[in-house]
């Protein structure tokens, strides 16, 4: 994969770490799917929040992927710019049952490390790990996203489960059609 060079006007400054606080508990997590794009080699998963709408305001960059928040902070959009063929078989990639939290992200449109890439045999589960996350805490922020915490300030890592193989978007087209129609179901099928 070639380097990719982001304008200053997206990435202004790199941090080290990607900080972010615990707003609250409980909330209901937002409405996600993971749709891998198998054209792209990139992997979508919108979150969409209760009101009001979100809209994208920033981003926080590496070479494989985006984390895209609104202006309150909260995570609207990952993308995985990482080919699936080069994600790392690793034993133990699942989620545990985690409470609902409103995590906000208080960096702005940042150069972020680049992660490790984890997951399942099947490749139907993905660990983006920024660093390490047996001590940290989990939180759903998404019907299939989970953030890993350490001392509820720095992600260590988001979990991705229930990727579904997209082929010409047509997966993900119809799960926007079902949420914007109202659409209680949480995963599409």
């Amino acid at each position: 994969m070639s380097s990719t060079v982001l304008p200053k006007t997206i990435a202004q400054k790199t941090v080290s770490e990607i900080k972010v606080r615990v707003a609250g508990f409980p909330v209901t997590p937002g409405i996600s799917g993971g749709f891998y794009q198998a054209e792209e080699e990139a992997l979508s998963n919108p979150i969409i929040h209760a009101e009001p709408r979100p809209r994208f305001y920033s981003a926080l960059d590496a070479e494989g992927v985006s984390l895209q928040c609104d202006n309150k902070g909260r995570l609207i959009f990952v993308q995985v710019r990482k080919p699936r063929r080069l994600w790392i078989g690793s034993k133990g990639v699942s989620s545990a049952p985690s409470p609902a939290a409103d995590i906000r992200f208080l960096d702005f449109r940042c150069r972020i490390p680049e992660p490790e890439y984890l997951c399942d045999s099947q490749k139907n589960s993905l660990l983006i790990k920024f660093g390490e996350v047996a001590s940290s805490d989990s939180f759903r922020i998404g019907d299939n996203v989970v953030a890993l915490i350490h001392n509820k300030k720095v992600l260590r890592g988001l979990f991705i489960d229930c990727l579904h193989t997209d082929r010409a978007g047509k997966a993900l087209a119809k799960w926007r059609r079902l949420v914007a129609g109202g659409s209680s179901l949480k995963r599409h099928e």
